[in-house]
């Protein structure tokens, strides 16, 4: 037997022991209710001697028991020394240096045992032992330029990988310390190459500042001051692109996508990190990404790619669907804070509190309790009691919302049950912020006074950055928040609140544990709790947290439509429904796209290929519609593939319009105002007809108007004042809370998903298309602005506003710093000079949470 088979045999003897289960619940029950007893010593020296046996094992789910055990001894303070001390080993053999490197540190301050941190030499300990810590802390640490880094294991697989050149599909969880170690090998990477550029493509437009504010950082840290780090499309394609030398891009899949299109030469890619790569799934958006990730890979068969995704069992997936060879799956389900998933059963006003066990497969119960209250039953006012009365308030607490109706009345149920205000300067400068920049009668307004915020998609990125460094710096002790947990957003808190949870639809598997893998936050605490209340009232159809290990299997959202909805295909290749469901019409679109640019036969045949529920058979009929199709398309072929997202029929139907027409609409810059509003009205009414869009007049006219203020850099608060006094004085708005909340969720809606996504792609196609007609045609259109899809996108068109965006700096405070500029600046290095310098009159205006959040 090997000692590997002997440990994991041991531990499953262990956990099968009666006795080692009812200790295991006694430390569970005591450690939440908080009761530390003289009598838990002995039930702490059985636990941990198992601890240190689970430890050995290669069984993640003894490890996971190890993990729980020793951060329960190691966060009490009254422990034995001794218990401690074999805590820390316990640590080590799991290879959880962050845990090891915050107990070390305030305000712990617990003692290294094992000089772990410290680099002396190991004294009085038996030689088997030493040898033991020494093999792994040489094992798990790296030196990058002359500093020490110290990874766990899952971490230290990922960067010996990465090191030696492999292709990598990660699976982990949330909390597992993905991005720390890529950002790590990353700046190795630089370090160890004169010219490169990578990719990192991330699910939202939010994350992007995040994300390059990290690398900011790290490059900062390690004294790299060559690597351009850019977030923008234009910055490579436009006018006045950038050299791509050594260069970071951090790209949505849309920004991406329109770099593939219209970028002369193929982009030359060292590296491809792909972050929440099981997006790929997602129907019209998955098709989309697959498209933008298999072009980087036919422009660079030998770059180095890299895909994150948490909790999925088959990460190797991504091998098939892009014949990625020597492709390494690194899958773990530990995480470095251990996390209780805790159930919260409320009958009438009985509170019983159950601890379940995915390691034991059980649950046991940790408190029951009857209160002298009525429990509210709507789920927001439930939720926000639970939180309340049941977790500790001095935790930072998160609950989640099923949307942001729901993110608001929790908000406003927890500040009605707290009934506290909170006087905080830095929360009364942000409440001045938004009077003036949204308006005073916003709703997170009033819930901000009493230590509450709410989080969603659907808010300006100067918002959500406030109410983030506000709770990760405990001045907001509780956050109402949506699913934009769920992006990547790094956002985790000690404690969520889950009831009767939904994701647009019932919640499945893997974003329950997406979700549930926020609690406990890396380097700040030993552990994280999940309280699902009610669980046997949640939706029949959704995912319930069970007690037995899953995970989530990995599909191609292109292979789920072609193999489940191949009739809808062809139906819509005969005839263009712009009804048809979106998976289906992008579907159509990238086959028609694909046939264009090059013939479908090998796209067909690598589809056979890598899945065999699809064959030959299914895509005849297909291919046939497609060769009928292209060979009535007369619009060129380079021109289409510029816009891949746009069907090739509805490109050419506008191709035709353009080349019929007496005179040409061209789009001009922002700040020519009225030309600007009217020719941009022209071409969408255009657009909507040849595009099949199907708006009416008035929306048009709406889109057009809020096109020309987002672009011409009128802040969110002048635009929706502008909105409000309008409706208001056609009698289409009452002047109440209510109404005016309701009018700025549809503006920064509408600014969200229209605006920034629909209209910029569909008038940059337009643009395409205008410049190939007026060439066939001999007209001149050198007055059109082709930026404009640009401007509309980030809502600004003056160069220092754009450079401040450009680096991470949200839009509203962009905009505020830049007119307060005596002239135009265009270097960012100089405008952070500006701006030390200028500190205090723009923190007149910008409120400190933001400012020294950006600048320090």
């Amino acid at each position: 037997m090997s000692v590997s088979s002997f440990y994991e045999d041991l531990s499953q003897k262990i956990i099968l022991n009666p006795q080692f289960i009812t200790d295991f619940e006694e430390l569970t029950r005591l450690n939440f209710i908080g009761n530390k007893t003289k009598s838990e010593f002995n039930i702490q020296k059985r636990l941990i001697e198992s601890a240190a046996i689970f430890a050995c094992s290669d069984n993640e789910k003894h490890k996971r028991i190890a993990l729980k055990i020793a951060g329960i001894i190691l966060e009490n303070s009254e422990s034995n020394e001794l218990i401690r001390a074999a805590s820390e080993l316990i640590f080590l053999r799991l290879g959880n240096f962050p845990i090891l490197e915050m107990s070390f540190s305030d305000p712990y301050d617990y003692k290294d045992y094992f000089n772990i941190f410290s680099g002396e030499e190991l004294e009085n300990l038996p030689v088997t032992l030493g040898i033991e810590v020494t093999k792994k802390v040489i094992s798990n640490s790296f030196t990058i330029k002359d500093r020490t880094i110290y990874l766990t294991d899952f971490q230290t697989a990922v960067f010996n990988s990465l090191r030696n050149k492999r292709n990598v599909s990660i699976s982990a969880p949330t909390s597992a310390g993905k991005s720390f170690v890529l950002e790590r090998y990353v700046v190795d990477h630089f370090l160890n190459k004169q010219k490169s550029t990578i990719i990192y493509i991330v699910p939202t437009r939010a994350l992007i500042a995040q994300i390059q504010n990290d690398f900011r950082k790290i490059f900062d840290k390690f004294s790299i001051r060559d690597v351009d780090i850019l977030t923008s499309s234009w910055e490579i394609i436009g006018e006045g692109k950038r050299e791509l030398s050594r260069a970071v891009l951090i790209l949505t899949q849309e920004r991406l996508q329109a770099i593939e299109g219209k970028i002369d030469y193929p982009l030359s890619i060292d590296l491809l990190i792909v972050d929440e790569a099981h997006k790929i799934e997602e129907e019209a958006r998955g098709i989309w990404l697959e498209e933008s990730i298999q072009q980087i890979i036919d422009w660079n068969p030998n770059l180095q790619i890299v895909f994150i995704s948490p909790f999925t069992i088959n990460p190797e997936k991504f091998g098939k669907i892009f014949f990625t060879e020597n492709l390494q799956r690194i899958y773990t389900r530990l995480p470095p804070v251990h996390q209780n998933l805790i159930f919260v059963d409320i009958e009438n006003r009985k509170i019983k509190l159950w601890q379940g066990s995915q390691e034991l497969k059980r649950r046991f119960e940790l408190d029951e309790h009857e209160v002298q209250e009525n429990i509210p039953t709507s789920i927001y006012a439930r939720k926000a009691w639970v939180a309340k009365n049941i977790l500790v308030e001095s935790e930072s607490i998160m609950i989640y919302c099923n949307g942001p109706s729901d993110c608001r009345k929790t908000a406003k149920a927890y500040s009605e049950v707290k009934n506290t205000k909170v006087e905080n300067s830095k929360i009364t400068e942000f409440i001045n912020f938004l009077k003036i920049n949204i308006h005073p009668q916003y709703y997170l307004i009033d819930y901000l006074k009493r230590g509450v915020g709410y989080h969603y998609s659907d808010m300006p990125s100067s918002v959500k950055s406030a109410v983030e460094s506000l709770f990760s710096q405990k001045i907001l002790g509780t956050m109402c928040c949506t699913s934009t947990l769920l992006e990547g957003v790094n956002f985790p808190a000690k404690s969520i609140v889950i009831y009767k949870p939904r994701k647009g639809m019932p919640m499945d598997e893997l974003t329950f544990w997406n979700l549930a893998g926020r609690a406990g936050r890396l380097m700040k605490d030993f552990s994280g709790n999940i309280y699902c209340v009610d669980i046997d009232s949640w939706a029949e159809e959704g995912y319930k947290p069970e007690l037995e290990d899953g995970g989530h299997t990995i599909q191609s959202s292109m292979e789920n439509v072609i193999s489940g909805k191949r009739d809808k295909i062809v139906g819509h290749l005969k005839n263009y429904n712009k009804q048809e469901e979106d998976d289906v019409k992008a579907a159509v679109t990238r086959f028609l796209i694909n046939e264009i640019a090059k013939g479908s036969d090998e796209f067909v045949e690598q589809l056979i290929k890598r899945n065999t529920e699809i064959s030959k058979e299914n895509l005849d009929e297909i291919v046939v519609h497609l060769t009928k199709i292209s060979s009535k398309i007369g619009l060129h072929k380079d021109v289409i593939t510029r816009n891949r997202s746009i069907d090739p029929r509805l490109q050419n139907n506008l191709y035709n319009f353009l080349k019929n027409s007496n005179s040409l609409a061209i789009p001009v810059h922002p700040s020519k105002y009225s030309d600007f509003y009217n020719n941009l009205l022209k071409i969408m009414e255009i657009i909507n007809k040849c595009f099949k869009r199907g708006y009416h007049q008035n929306s048009l006219t709406y889109y057009a108007w809020l096109s020309s203020r987002w672009s011409n850099e009128k802040t969110l608060g002048e635009i929706i004042r502008e909105r409000i006094n309008y409706l208001q004085s056609q009698g289409k708005m009452v002047d109440d809370q209510e109404s005016i909340n309701k009018t700025i969720e549809e503006i920064i809606r509408d600014i969200n998903q229209k605006l920034t996504f629909e209209i910029c792609r569909d008038l940059s196609c337009y643009i395409d298309i205008l410049k190939f007609v007026a060439q066939e045609r001999g007209i001149d259109v050198s007055k059109s602005d082709e930026k404009v899809p640009y401007y509309i996108e980030v809502g600004a068109s003056k160069p220092t506003t754009l450079t401040l965006m450009n680096n991470g700096i949200p839009r509203t405070v962009a905009i505020l710093i830049s007119r307060m500029l005596p002239s135009d600046i265009q270097d960012f290095d100089k405008l952070k000079k500006y701006i030390m310098n200028n500190e205090e009159s723009l923190k007149r205006q910008v409120p400190s949470i933001l400012f020294d959040d950006l600048f320090k």
